[in-house]
């Protein structure tokens, strides 16, 4: 182990990074969305998994917990956070969980694999060149055929306006001393920033925005975000290209709803959809559009390319079963082809008067936070129609999948391969809560 190496594995070790359970990355999320862009994923319930950079294991051992047949595999720097995790799946009796502390760039994970799913969160855009290539080289050799990575970087153009408070406190930080000391001396830089700061220049605005949430950040997040050697962001299509040099492809966004111009103005996503000549090129152009800064890409291995289908559609929706809490604005739904809001006040909101699309937003509304099937949430919606008195429509199918792919594209459902059905204990949290 190299000295670089060593420097980061005491970073760690002496600030351990805050380890909690992630739902956007667990592999049944991943699993449905592979499913939705044409990709067929292997079963959850027995996956073996892999997470890169797990830390103390807080978002892998609650998988492992729920799916006791499946196999958790975990690879961290810090052997403090292995230690911890090791203790915790020993305490929680968890037998199907693996946690080994190494260096990825140096360890040997192939025996192990293949791995169904590989989640690799908050550590590509924070290590050297040499470990980013080890990361995706793991998800080519250690992949299996039909398995599903997930990787989560820093993407431009969004962190440049980022990259101004890091490089003021990098420039003047001293990587020396406690990292107390070193969290105090970087508030106190920051600070002195919100101080001299222009009245309405950008830099104020930049310091502001980052005071309006300093008070929940912790020490070890600082130094892990603010104070990290390494950082090297990129561009969407910069990292859609090493993908391809490891004989790997971008499958999609784990939020699909980042993927769609129709999240836009009408009159920009029209020009967006006419002038953008790939899924790829919408995507980078939406991130300027966007100043996104971060990005949670699925990657599958290239020769599923020609499966994937960007066109979300009804032939995908019949395996999924879906959650989702969008209740009437006005409290109750009314039949009288008035048009109505549903949603909670403040968030994105659906309005219509078509009696199919209420009474499947009831329905949904009323399983929350439990999932309902495809076939099921047709049934209901026939029978509180004809609970309502009123006949159900001769497409009533085509308007729930109409309106179950605008909720996809609005990002405002949630959605399964396995059911999220009630538990015996009522006061259990619930799969999504989990």
């Amino acid at each position: 182990m190299n000295s670089a190496t060593q420097r980061r594995r005491a970073d760690y070790d002496e600030a351990p990074y805050g380890s909690s359970v992630r739902p956007v990355p667990s592999p049944d999320h991943l699993a449905a969305v592979a499913h939705l862009f044409g990709v067929d994923p292997p079963a959850v319930d027995t996956a073996r998994v892999l997470e890169i950079g797990c830390a103390s294991g807080a978002n892998l051992l609650p998988f492992a917990s729920a799916y006791p047949e499946a196999t958790v595999v975990g690879i961290d720097l810090s052997g403090v956070q292995i230690a911890a995790g090791r203790h915790t799946a020993a305490a929680k009796g968890l037998r199907n969980v693996t946690l080994l502390h190494g260096d990825i760039a140096e360890f040997d994970l192939n025996p192990l694999g293949p791995f169904d799913f590989i989640v690799c969160h908050g550590v590509y855009s924070w290590v050297p060149d040499h470990v980013r290539e080890a990361v995706l080289d793991t998800i080519r050799t250690a992949l299996a055929p039909q398995g599903v990575a997930y990787v989560s970087y820093d993407v431009y153009p969004g962190w440049k306006t980022k990259e101004v408070l890091r490089d003021f406190l990098t420039r003047f930080d001293h990587p020396v001393g406690m990292p107390a000391e070193r969290a105090r001396r970087a508030r106190t830089l920051i600070d002195f920033l919100g101080d001299v700061a222009p009245a309405g220049s950008e830099l104020e605005r930049l310091v502001l925005t980052y005071l309006s949430t300093s008070g929940q950040i912790g020490d070890n997040y600082l130094l892990h975000e603010e104070l990290e050697r390494f950082n090297s962001p990129c561009y969407f299509v910069d990292f859609v290209e090493r993908l391809d040099a490891h004989e790997l492809v971008y499958l999609a966004d784990a939020r699909p709803d980042t993927m769609y111009a129709a999240n836009y103005a009408e009159e920009a996503a029209q020009r967006l959809i006419e002038e953008c000549e790939s899924q790829l090129e919408l995507e980078q152009r939406l991130d300027f559009v966007g100043n996104r800064a971060f990005r949670q890409s699925l990657v599958v291995p290239a020769c599923r390319a020609a499966q994937i289908r960007y066109d979300v559609g009804p032939a995908r929706f019949p395996l999924l079963h879906f959650a989702s809490r969008l209740p009437a604005a006005d409290g109750f739904t009314r039949f009288d082809h008035s048009s109505q809001y549903y949603g909670e006040p403040g968030t994105r909101q659906i309005y219509t008067n078509d009696h199919g699309v209420k009474a499947a937003l009831d329905v949904l509304t009323a399983c929350w936070p439990h999932t309902v099937s495809w076939h099921r949430l047709t049934r209901a919606v026939r029978e509180r129609l004809t609970g309502a008195g009123l006949e159900p429509p001769a497409d009533l199918q085509t308007r729930i999948d109409m309106l179950l792919q605008m909720l996809i594209v609005r990002g405002l459902v949630c959605y399964r391969l396995d059911p999220v059905a009630p538990v015996d204990d009522p006061t259990a949290p619930s799969m999504f809560t989990r």
